[in-house]
């Protein structure tokens, strides 16, 4: 989403340039203005701007924060190891390169022409296609943004482009390099495809004999292998075991509903509907219509200006800009009240239900309050106990009289290095925090963990045992096993079957034919389809089997050839090879060209950034970067 806020470009190349600039540090080098040796802040200096090593802490802890959102768990050191911290440096010399460079240009973007850029933006703009300044508000206030911090970035934003625009606005593509791409993209070919489908094929009527399972087996033995598996004990100090002890006076929970008062009020909400007009005059026109003639709200704003009343839903005094709450709380409900004003235009508002503000009883919410509280003091609680934990173990304690004296219960479990039991599913009651599994993985036999810090709270593991990866016995796999034997058998009695009417069909016998006389077969012709498997207007979800299309694309037309596939074995015979729709082939032209240009403008954005680098001067101080990140 906040990449969608900090668009407005003029052009899509402008936008792509600033993330090729990201690249293209990498090719000028953000290496190259590595200064060795742990000197003092500032960890990036990028002509007059300095940034500490807090700044560039926070920003790699949003990156790293932004993948775990994404379901990829990594900690500190994996990430720095996967280059996420390269990655951050980049992305903060990127942005300060360009802003260092437009500042010394005297590059300023008007108030004028940011109003335009956020008034026109599709992202901040209401079902009737005009500037929503509610849903604007709403939006940032979902980012966490206020509007001078989004305006603030927006400007920075446009002045960026403003560098970027002209250096790519000039980039062109050869036309006759589009014309052959766009051709060999856009080619549609049509295909009779006879499918013998291992599903239409009766079961092996001969039982597998034991030789017969143990080579398949033998053959497939990484899928009918067991992980390596790690017997543990864990003590976990979370909030949640702590909170359990913690007794909250019912004074506290009361001194804390009278000092948070506005929590537990639910404000008076009215039911809207609204249509909006362009002027005054439309607006009156409208609410003649409504009280001459009894006209609906939505049948006068469809008459006036060809749409109808939006259905606001409950409305807040706080969700709407001033004055339409005073306007709306003054109207009765079932009336259509006066015109009223705003930045959007003018406003017929029709108050269907109103609900009075109320408040939430001190004794509906008291279970809540207790909760908080008592959560709030677990943070307290919980850094005691971590103290207290660690002292017992550097006074020689196991994990289990640690356990005992604190009150803890201890966590025993068995799990692969994927947090799955034996039985295949996650085990239960784990941390979901990358460092648990990464500690117990690290451990050897017996050992013991020290107390892990992590997002929950603090864990320390001793491991009982490991057993280590291993093929499973026949005996354990043996119905996975029978199942795979049955499936290749079906595989190459498909392939016989199929063999035997290529044969046919290369002698000159049609598909149809062959169709009639293979009961396991089924005939079908294709759409015309790409050499991504789709065809024009098709389910997205719906592509050719990749092995179909490889072998489509590869034959001649009037070649019969074989196609393998999960679901059987194929012939086909392409019957035609065409070119799509004058439109369609426009449409496929204007991508291609547009890629190719994003190609061509890599290379010109990384000559650009390596001057612009050059000329305003950065050092990236790569000891003062890493210390920042391992105290993260």
């Amino acid at each position: 989403m906040l990449d969608a806020l900090r668009r407005g470009s003029k052009s899509w190349l402008a936008k792509s340039l600033l993330g090729l600039l990201v690249l293209s540090f990498g090719v000028w080098g953000v290496a190259d203005y590595m200064v060795r040796g742990g000197g003092p802040k500032p960890a990036i200096t990028v002509g007059g701007q300095s940034f500490g090593a807090g700044y560039v802490r926070n920003q790699f802890s949003e990156d790293l924060g932004r993948l775990r959102r994404q379901g990829i768990e990594l900690d500190a050191e994996q990430a720095i190891a996967m280059g996420l911290l390269g990655q951050t440096v980049q992305t903060i010399v990127q942005g300060a390169v360009l802003d260092e460079s437009g500042r010394r240009l005297g590059l300023v973007a008007s108030d004028d022409a940011l109003r335009s850029a956020i008034q026109n933006d599709p992202l901040f703009k209401g079902a009737d296609g005009r500037f929503d300044r509610d849903r604007l508000s709403r939006i940032l206030a979902a980012n966490n943004l206020t509007e001078a911090g989004y305006i603030d970035l927006r400007r920075r934003d446009m002045i960026r482009e403003a560098l970027v625009e002209p250096v790519v606005s000039a980039v062109g593509v050869p036309g006759p390099i589009v014309d052959v791409l766009a051709a060999h993209a856009s080619e549609r070919r049509v295909a009779q495809v006879l499918t013998v489908a291992k599903a239409a094929l009766p079961a092996p009527t001969t039982k597998p004999t034991e030789e017969a399972l143990e080579k398949v087996r033998q053959e497939n033995l990484d899928r009918f292998t067991a992980p390596e598996y790690r017997t543990a004990k864990a003590l976990l100090l979370t909030r949640d075991a702590v909170a359990g002890s913690i007794t909250v006076a019912d004074e506290a929970i009361a001194q804390y509903y009278e000092a948070h008062g506005d929590e537990f009020v639910q404000p008076a909400s009215r039911r809207v509907t609204q249509a909006l007009f362009s002027s005054r005059e439309q607006a009156d026109s409208a609410l003649v219509l409504i009280r001459s003639s009894s006209a609906s709200l939505d049948e006068a704003s469809r008459k006036i200006t060809g749409s109808g009343a939006i259905d606001m839903g409950n409305v807040t005094d706080s969700s709407l800009p001033a004055p339409l709450p005073a306007t709306i709380a003054a109207q009765d409900v079932g009336v259509v009240g006066e015109p009223a004003q705003s930045p959007l235009g003018w406003h017929l508002f029709l108050v269907t239900a109103a609900t009075p503000e109320t408040t939430k009883p001190l004794a509906e919410v008291a279970p809540q309050i207790r909760k908080t509280l008592a959560s709030d003091q677990a943070v307290d609680s919980l850094y005691a106990l971590s103290t207290q934990v660690e002292d017992l173990l550097a006074g020689g304690a196991g994990i289990d009289e640690v356990a005992t004296q604190v009150g803890l219960p201890l966590l025993a479990f068995s799990v692969d290095s994927q947090g799955n039991s034996q039985d295949g599913t996650p085990a239960k009651g784990l941390p979901s925090d990358g460092a648990f599994l990464k500690t117990l993985f690290g451990l050897g036999e017996g050992e013991v963990s020290p107390m892990i810090d992590y997002e929950g709270g603090f864990f320390i593991q001793r491991l009982e045992t490991i057993t280590p990866r291993a093929p499973r016995p026949l005996d354990a796999v043996r119905a996975e096993v029978v199942a795979l034997w049955q499936d290749q058998e079906q595989t190459a009695t498909a392939g016989r079957l199929a063999e035997g009417l290529l044969s046919r069909a290369k002698a000159g016998a049609s598909f149809e034919d062959l169709a009639a006389a293979e009961p396991a077969s089924r005939l079908s012709t294709t759409p015309p389809v790409t050499r991504d498997g789709r065809s024009d207007g098709a389910a997205e979800a719906d592509p050719l089997p990749g092995a179909l299309v490889q072998a489509m694309f590869a034959a001649r037309q009037g070649d019969v050839v074989r196609a393998d596939g999960s679901d059987g074995v194929s012939l086909l015979r392409v019957l035609e090879i065409r070119q799509p729709s004058a439109e369609i082939a426009a449409r496929e032209r204007a991508s291609v060209e547009q890629s190719l240009r994003q190609a061509y403008s890599a290379d010109v954005a990384n000559g650009y950034s390596a001057a612009l680098g050059d000329t305003v001067g950065v050092t990236v101080d790569q000891g003062v970067v890493l210390d920042a990140v391992k105290t993260n």
